[in-house]
């Protein structure tokens, strides 16, 4: 399979990427977004894992899947 670098913007705080090694990250500017209940701090860029639950404010929650899963 092949990967490619993907960046998502949600709002204009929350960056969602991936590596073309098939990592994830997120990273939040104002300090709003949970993972898995914790918070992540301003400027700090964290590792995703499979079946993360990401919480952004007050009310979008994100179910990570990192790898394919078969059908």
């Amino acid at each position: 399979m092949r990967r490619f670098d993907v960046t998502l913007f949600v709002g204009d705080a929350v960056v969602i990427g991936t590596a073309g090694d098939g990592r994830a990250w997120i990273s939040d500017t104002g300090g709003t977004t949970e993972i898995n209940g914790v918070r992540v701090e301003a400027g700090e860029k964290k590792a995703l894992r499979d079946d993360d639950v990401i919480k952004i404010g007050d009310s979008v929650v994100v179910r990570v899947q990192v790898e394919p899963r078969p059908v």
